[in-house]
C-alpha cells in the first residue's frame, strides 16, 4: 500500500536504554505513543496516569502526561509537559517512564528510555508510506488575544494536523506541576475538527468535588479547562496553507501555553464525529469517511454532543490498522467526594469508556473491517448512551477520475 500504518503494543524492558521494534514492513516517518501505564492488560486498575506523545526525532518530539492519586483524604493530581514521546508520572508528578525517538528505520524504530520503573505495556501508531510526502512536528505558543493565530514554519501545506497541550508554558517545559490537564485535537479543515480537555484539581479535602471535568467540542480544534474546571481556551481551525496552518482564537488563554503540532500530507483523511449506535449488543455501525481507510483513531468522553463542561473525567483512546488488534485506552478521574481513579488497558479493542471512574456502564468497540467508502465497527457491550466519537480516518491517496475527451470525426465524401 502507498499509505503505511501499523498499530500494535509492546512492553517497557526492564531497564534503561535503546529498545528496539521491527516487523513493520515499512520505514515510518512518525511514531506516536500512549499508555495508562499498566504492566497487566485487560484488567481495570487504580493507575498512576495517562500518556500520550507524538515525534519523529529526538529534537522534535512532544508529551503530556498526567497522574491521579487514589483513595486520599485530599487530592493529588499532576501534568507534566516534556520534550519526549511518552511520559507516564504519578499523582506527584514523579516519572515513572519516560522515552525519546532514537530512530526510525527501515522496518521499524528505536526508542531511548531515560527512566524505567515497571515493564508497562506501550501502544504505538507509525505511519509512512511513499503516499505520506511530508510529516513535520513542532510547537507554537497559543495566542492570548482573540482572533486569527497563523503558525508558519510547517515547511508545506499539511492536509491534517493533531494539537497536543497540556496547558503548560515553555518555560515550564520538563517540569511536573499540581493539577491534572490535558489537552487533544484533530483537524482537517474549519468545518472537520473535532477536540476534548480535562482538568482535575489538585489540593482538594474529599469532602467536596474535585473539579475533575471534561469537554469534548465537534466545533473546536482544541479546548482546555482551566484548575476549577471553567473554560480555559477554545481554539478553531481556520485553513491549511502553503507553509503551516491558521487558527481562530475564539476564547483566549490567560497565558501562552505551549502547544505540540503533527502535521501531514499525502494520502486521504476524514475528520469528523458520530453518535455511538445505542442498539443491543452486539451491534455493527458502519461510518461513512469517502475512502478506503487504512488506519483509525477514535476519541471519546462518553457524554452524547453537548458543548458544556461535565463532571468526572473519562477518556477513551483508541486505534486499529484493520490488518493486526486495534489497540484501546480508558483513564478516568470522579468528581466526587471518594478520590477515584481507574484505567485499563484492554486488547484486540478501539474503543472503550466507563462511567465515573467505576468499571460499570461500559461500552467497548471492536474494529471489523475495511469498507471502500470507511470502515466497520462492532458493539460487543454497549450501554445504551448516544457518546458522540471523533475520529481520525488515514489511507491511499485517492487518484482523481480521469477525463476522457471526445471528438467527432468529421467524413469527407468525394464524388466522382
Amino acid at each position: 500500500m502507498a499509505f503505511s500504518a501499523k498499530v500494535s503494543e509492546f512492553r517497557i524492558p526492564a531497564a534503561t536504554g535503546v529498545q528496539s521494534i521491527g516487523g513493520l514492513g515499512f520505514q515510518p516517518k512518525v511514531l506516536m505513543l500512549w499508555s495508562v501505564g499498566q504492566p497487566s492488560a485487560g484488567t481495570f486498575a487504580n493507575g498512576p496516569g495517562y500518556g500520550v506523545g507524538f515525534g519523529t526525532s529526538s529534537a522534535t518530539q512532544r508529551t503530556a502526561g498526567v497522574g491521579v492519586g487514589f483513595a486520599l483524604t485530599t487530592t493529588r493530581e499532576s501534568a507534566r509537559w516534556h520534550q519526549s514521546v511518552l511520559l507516564i508520572i504519578d499523582a506527584t508528578g514523579a516519572i515513572f517512564a519516560e522515552c525519546d525517538v532514537s530512530t526510525l528505520w527501515s522496518d521499524g524504530f528505536n526508542v531511548n528510555w531515560a527512566t524505567v520503573t515497571a515493564s508497562y505495556w506501550v501502544n504505538y501508531l507509525a505511519l509512512g508510506g511513499s503516499d505520506v510526502t511530508n510529516v513535520a512536528v513542532g510547537t507554537f505558543s497559543l495566542s492570548t488575544v482573540t482572533g486569527t493565530q497563523t503558525v508558519a514554519g510547517v515547511g508545506f501545506q499539511p492536509d491534517a494536523i493533531l494539537l497536543l497541550c497540556a496547558n503548560r508554558l515553555n518555560s515550564q517545559l520538563n517540569n511536573s506541576l499540581g493539577n491534572a490537564k490535558c489537552s487533544f485535537g484533530v483537524a482537517k479543515s474549519a468545518t472537520q475538527r473535532w477536540a476534548w480537555g480535562i482538568t482535575a484539581a489538585d489540593g482538594q479535602t474529599m469532602t467536596a468535588n474535585v473539579d475533575a471535568m471534561r469537554t469534548q467540542r465537534a466545533d473546536s480544534a482544541l479546548v482546555g479547562l482551566t484548575d476549577t474546571a471553567a473554560a480555559d481556551f477554545q481554539v478553531d481551525h481556520t485553513s491549511m496553507l502553503a507553509d503551516g496552518f491558521s487558527l481562530n482564537v475564539i476564547d483566549a488563554p490567560a497565558s501562552a501555553y505551549e502547544v505540540a503540532y503533527l502535521a501531514l500530507q499525502g494520502g486521504s483523511y476524514d475528520v469528523n464525529v458520530f453518535g455511538k449506535s445505542t442498539g443491543t449488543a452486539p451491534v455493527s455501525q458502519a461510518v461513512t469517511v469517502g475512502f478506503s481507510a487504512s488506519g483509525l483513531l477514535l476519541s471519546t468522553f462518553q457524554i452524547a454532543s453537548t458543548t458544556a463542561i461535565t463532571g468526572d473525567v473519562d477518556i477513551g483512546f483508541g486505534l486499529g490498522d484493520f490488518v493486526g488488534l486495534a489497540q484501546a485506552d480508558w483513564f478516568s478521574i470522579a468528581d466526587t467526594a471518594l478520590s477515584s481513579s481507574k484505567v485499563i488497558e484492554p486488547t484486540a479493542t478501539i474503543l472503550i469508556c466507563c462511567s465515573r471512574a467505576i468499571p460499570t456502564n461500559i461500552f467497548i468497540g471492536s474494529l471489523t473491517g475495511r469498507i471502500a467508502s470507511g470502515y466497520n465497527l462492532t458493539w460487543t457491550s454497549n450501554n445504551g448512551e448516544a457518546a458522540q466519537v471523533g475520529y481520525f480516518a488515514f489511507g491511499d491517496a485517492v487518484a482523481a477520475a480521469p477525463t476522457f475527451i471526445f471528438r467527432t470525426r468529421e467524413r469527407t465524401q468525394l464524388r466522382m
